[in-house]
């Protein structure tokens, strides 16, 4: 019963954290897996990458804080690293949102330099998690909430800009219009996110 997901990348472009794949697969290691030998990022890596992964879901899983708190108890983690390749991203809030989620809840040893300024978002993030409802709701809440980990108001721009005016493939999906029309993709973006944000329950 254990989900695998395949991904391609960490995010959509739209979602504004830029990804060096030579950098990445540089650092790679290996490790043995049933036998046989896979590259994985390194520690440092996929702890970034697991905050970026988190916070484009909204923290919406608690086994999302887990990875995290696994990842940030390695021993020997190059903290500046981390710090550095979150700037790079475009990610140092959602790391450090993550790190704190991390120290909060399960007693992870976290640099000071690595916690968050606005704790109030990880008191939303908490809250989502412990209502009743879980940490599901109106798709607009994601959004708020992914907007308020960026690291600038010019981040928070540039994703707003982009989620309305990049197609994805579900777009492509619900309406297939032909290659001549093809230009009329971002208005059925910005309808679908209007009633997916907009609207939803």
């Amino acid at each position: 019963r254990t989900l695998l997901e395949l991904h391609w990348g960490v995010a959509r472009r739209a979602f504004g954290t830029p990804l060096d794949e030579d950098a990445l697969w540089a650092r790679a290691r290996t490790v043995s897996h049933q036998g046989a030998d896979v590259r994985v990022p390194s520690d440092e890596d996929h702890l970034v990458l697991a905050c970026v992964h988190a916070s484009r879901h909204g923290w919406d899983k608690l086994e999302a804080v887990v990875s995290v708190a696994t990842l940030a108890g390695r021993e020997g983690l190059d903290w500046t690293y981390v710090a550095s390749l979150a700037g790079r991203m475009h990610a140092r809030r959602m790391v450090q949102s993550g790190l704190d989620l991390a120290r909060g809840l399960f007693g992870v040893s976290v640099p000071a330099s690595l916690l968050p300024v606005r704790p109030a978002t990880l008191r939303t993030i908490v809250a989502r998690m412990a209502s009743d409802d879980g940490p599901s709701g109106p798709g607009w809440q994601r959004l708020v909430l992914q907007l308020r980990l960026k690291d600038s108001v010019r981040d928070r721009a540039r994703q707003c800009v982009r989620q309305l005016l990049t197609p994805s493939g579900g777009d492509r999906e619900v309406v297939k219009l032909p290659r001549a029309l093809s230009f009329a993709y971002p208005l059925v973006r910005a309808v679908r996110l209007v009633r997916k944000y907009g609207f939803s329950n």
